[in-house]
């Protein structure tokens, strides 16, 4: 592919990000009936991928869902609901989420000093949805980038399956600091991924401008309700 052809290709990218964009709402899940939906989605999800022992899914939503500094979103796409994804901001004062369960050694080093991260989990999709629109995974990951810039944390942190890990690598510029190995109850291993805030930052300056968003935008999906005057987004 010539200099063209890539130019072309990302403004083609672009242009169909923001197009399905015009018609997704980001929410913030905090009502019973919400997290019923985003319970039966993940349902869907993890089974039809297989990667999770079907007699150890327990419970879809679980007390990660409502920790503390624990936010999960919801991806309408004309207003139906086709993604989710649960984002933990994680501190030294409150360690907690998937990368702390499964690699708690790396979780304190990456809290240490003051520092904190998000760590994103629990992305789930329709099927349907993502034969329809391809782009989704990019479109739900921009609630992650909204919190990684609300928050001003200093790095995302995720354990993701060995079988993704390469997309986050190529996409987001994620660094494996574990190599993938077995995990409890999945049957694929896991490996653990870091995006700093100074590769996220070239990433949403040069490549996904898209992901950037109004701090409006972030403050209605993760301000504390007492702080807004209308509804989370």
């Amino acid at each position: 592919m010539n200099a063209m052809d890539w130019g072309q290709s990302k403004r083609a990218f672009a242009g169909s990000i923001f197009t399905l964009l015009d018609r997704v709402e980001y929410r913030r899940i905090v009502e019973p009936e919400d997290f019923a939906d985003v319970a039966r989605l993940r349902e869907q999800a993890y089974k039809s991928r297989a990667f999770i022992e079907a007699d150890k899914f327990g419970p879809l939503i679980d007390e990660y869902d409502r920790m503390k500094d624990c936010y999960v979103i919801g991806v309408y796409v004309d207003e139906k609901l086709t993604s989710t994804v649960r984002i933990h901001v994680v501190s030294e004062s409150h360690i907690h989420g998937p990368v702390a369960l499964y690699f708690p050694h790396r979780a304190k080093e990456l809290v240490a000093d003051g520092k904190r991260y998000v760590d994103p989990s629990r992305f789930a999709a329709d099927s349907q949805a993502l034969w329809d629109y391809p782009l989704l995974p990019f479109i739900t990951l921009r609630a992650v980038s909204m919190a990684h810039t609300y928050f001003e944390t200093d790095n995302i942190a995720k354990v993701v399956r060995a079988d993704t890990a390469s997309f986050y690598k190529r996409s987001f510029g994620s660094v494996e600091v574990e190599p993938a190995q077995e995990a409890a109850h999945f049957t694929v291993p896991l490996a653990m991924l870091v995006a700093s805030d100074l590769e996220i930052q070239h990433r949403l300056n040069t490549r996904y401008r898209f992901f950037r968003s109004l701090q409006s935008e972030q403050r209605m999906m993760f301000a504390p309700e007492a702080d807004l005057l209308f509804p989370s987004l």
